[in-house]
């Protein structure tokens, strides 16, 4: 069965409705993509605070921004259901396929969490990645422990249940939404009231990137080791 997110929608967000949203970026973060003037989008989702950021969307995406947190000196543990049926948890991936992006990026560190935590620092900040699918486990809603560590939750899909999850991220970076995910998302970041309609309008390649009370629509752009690695 296809993924409705893989499903080119009939409307696509216009120019013009990217020219006036942003969000703050840093002149040194992870490469998302590019906007829609061609500029590269860097989002800083790593620092000397802690972090929680949040993902929904489908695994090709999941997958090109681990590769681009890796590529960025980070060291990913995961917390993942061990199974072959992620789909029947709601989960992007099973802990083996989360484990697996280690070797397809070159042999980077991605490790079952708990196993072997790392010191954090600016040159390899620590990721710890949560996919339980639509229930969130309590240790994605803790405080990640320290600086240059951050906690990624990742989710298929959005209810009113990840109202409080959303709200307390520092950044959320979201693919294709039906209305009524769009709303929670809107809601709970207090974002204009034309994300409902533009986050249902997004390409099979967008993802928005949201922040309090403020989105950013940007293209992926894959790259030609991603495009042969991850299709």
């Amino acid at each position: 069965m296809v993924s409705a997110r893989t499903i080119v929608p009939a409307r696509v967000v216009p120019d013009a409705a990217l020219d006036g949203l942003g969000v703050t970026v840093s002149p040194a973060g992870v490469v998302l993509g590019r906007d829609g003037g061609g500029v590269a989008v860097l989002a800083r989702l790593f620092g000397p605070a802690p972090l929680s950021v949040t993902f929904i969307g489908g695994w090709w995406a999941g997958q090109v921004l681990v590769h681009r947190l890796l590529a960025h000196g980070a060291m990913v543990f995961v917390d993942a259901i061990d199974t072959d049926t992620p789909g029947r948890h709601g989960m992007l991936a099973g802990l083996n396929q989360w484990l697996a992006l280690g070797q397809l990026a070159g042999g980077r560190q991605v490790q079952t969490a708990g196993q072997g935590m790392v010191w954090a620092s600016a040159s390899q900040p620590v990721l710890t990645l949560h996919d339980h699918g639509n229930t969130v486990p309590a240790a994605a809603q803790s405080e990640p422990p320290g600086s240059w560590q951050t906690r990624l939750t990742v989710l298929t899909r959005v209810t009113p249940d990840h109202h409080e999850l959303i709200a307390a991220s520092d950044v959320v970076l979201t693919q294709r939404l039906d209305p009524r995910e769009a709303a929670v998302v809107g809601a709970a970041l207090v974002l204009p009231t034309e994300f409902t309609t533009n986050a249902g309008a997004l390409q099979n390649e967008m993802v928005a990137a949201c922040r309090a009370r403020s989105v950013r629509y940007v293209w992926l752009t894959p790259t030609t080791v991603e495009r042969r690695v991850f299709g």
